[in-house]
């Protein structure tokens, strides 16, 4: 059976899996003697489908627009399941949209509205250029933060979440048919389709940095900061002096800086980035941010608004800012207050030394963060004892151990999440149920704050699922009770 030859020919622009080659498996796949009709024609569908499109505007201030797609839209088998839309952020997304403004090379996500989304994903299959630009030029759009991730390799961002739910099609559809009978072992299968998707994407990617204005790209690179949307929209809507001391920021504090700035930074008279910060955006935009570039244009000391949250020592700022800039990779403001506090609170003389052991510190730190605000939410008290008590004897111990060894011992042994999900909702539970029992809700929550912390993330862990098998017993009663 030929493979979507028609669907095949038509995305010779490197947009549909199809377009970097056939592997053994798309051949065997497609064959309905082998697989039936319904699988053959899925899968022959599912690598003939663009994974992304590039278009001219939507308006005469954009160079160009980026679509980038991040499932077929429909599962090939459950109807209720309308694709592997939920990305691992939480958020649905069927397209990501990103646009290079002409006026400045600034690099913008335009975030459409979900009806707007369908009518984009639908129409990316069959519509011309023309008539895809002319349906973004008529949507409305909410300016969005273009998450620090994509420009530096294929996996971040929209790319990668694109990529991984091609994939996860793919799986979707390798699980129907007996591994035994497949044409290869199924993890060379898994291993080729990866790849294939991974080319695909990064053609995508190279297209949309051909935009981009090259000299703000080699002067970002040249202050060791690693080149994200942030970095590169810092320089790229900034002239003059301005820009000179930008580049200066970040050439001081090429990990620190851009940890703080979460969005693209506001450009003076632009109305529209102005209102994309006040209002309409999926995250909300920390106003320390904002003091920050306005500190870096007036030439200010920035160690100050970096250690003003926790009273930090400039000591801590010079230290962190040494730190290897990988160790700070994709950590945003609320995680580089987290490790700024723990480095703080760690003797000089015991601080990590190492990229591995900066690397399990800022790990440690995040566990420590989010327990310790989920104490502070319902109880100053309980949250000071915590960190006096529990965490700082944790951080002494973990000094003497090895911080790689303390990393393990706060990490999710499952490898599915934070060891600190869903803290705040297992506290609340325990201060209600001590409640129930006539016990002061504080004292309950003072009797936690002592645990120590290996054994509050074991406490945590119990329960988490014991609340999830509530839930359970819940919709299954209700789902009796309806029939």
């Amino acid at each position: 059976m030929k493979i979507a030859k028609r669907e095949a020919e038509k995305w010779q622009d490197g947009t549909a899996a199809l377009s970097q080659g056939q592997l053994p498996v798309d051949q065997w796949m497609c064959d309905p003697r082998r697989v039936g009709t319904q699988l053959s024609l899925a899968w022959s569908r599912h690598i003939a489908l663009p994974r992304w499109r590039f278009v001219q505007g939507p308006d005469p201030d954009f160079a160009g627009t980026l679509l980038l797609f991040c499932s077929d839209g429909l599962h090939p088998f459950e109807p209720e399941r309308p694709g592997f839309a939920q990305m691992c952020y939480g958020f649905r997304r069927e397209v990501i949209v990103l646009g290079v403004r002409r006026s400045d090379s600034a690099l913008l996500e335009l975030v459409p509205r979900p009806d707007q989304e369908r009518r984009l994903h639908q129409a990316a299959a069959n519509a011309p250029d023309f008539v895809l630009s002319a349906i973004l030029g008529l949507a409305r759009w909410r300016l969005c933060d273009a998450w620090r991730g994509f420009l530096l390799g294929w996996f971040a961002h929209g790319f990668g979440m694109a990529c991984v739910q091609h994939v996860h099609m793919y799986r979707v559809m390798l699980d129907r048919v007996d591994p035994r009978a497949l044409p290869q072992p199924l993890e060379r299968i898994e291993t080729e389709l990866n790849r294939r998707e991974v080319r695909v994407l990064r053609q995508g990617r190279k297209r949309l940095l051909e935009l981009l204005d090259p000299e703000v790209v080699r002067a970002v690179r040249k202050t060791n900061a690693f080149l994200t949307p942030a970095t590169y929209n810092l320089v790229a809507t900034a002239q003059g002096e301005t820009r000179v001391r930008r580049l200066a920021a970040l050439t001081t504090y090429p990990g620190v800086l851009p940890a703080f700035v979460a969005k693209d930074p506001p450009l003076p008279g632009i109305a529209d980035v102005l209102a994309y910060y006040e209002s309409g955006t999926d995250q909300s935009f920390r106003a320390l941010a904002r003091f920050l570039i306005a500190a870096v244009d007036r030439g200010e000391v920035l160690s100050p608004y970096f250690s003003r949250p926790f009273e930090a020592g400039p000591d801590v700022i010079q230290l962190v800012r040494k730190v290897p800039r990988m160790v700070l990779w994709r950590i945003g403001a609320w995680g580089m207050h987290a490790l700024l506090r723990i480095v703080d609170a760690v003797p000089a003389g015991a601080r990590p030394r190492t990229p591995r052991d900066w690397t399990a510190l800022r790990d440690i730190a995040m566990v420590v963060a989010a327990m310790t605000e989920a104490f502070a939410d319902l109880s100053e008290d309980a949250a000071a004892q915590f960190w006096n008590g529990p965490v700082l004897r944790f951080l002494e111990w973990a000094s003497v151990q090895g911080w790689a060894m303390a990393a393990e011992a706060v990490r999710d042994p499952s490898g599915d999440g934070s060891a600190a999900w869903g803290i705040e909702r297992a506290l609340s539970a325990a201060q209600d149920v001590a409640r129930a029992q006539g016990i002061f809700g504080d004292s309950a929550l003072e009797d936690l704050a002592r645990l120590t912390v290996p054994e509050l993330i074991a406490w945590n862990r119990g329960w988490q699922a014991r609340i999830d098998d509530h839930h359970r017993r819940i919709e299954t009663r209700s789902l009796m009770s309806n029939r």
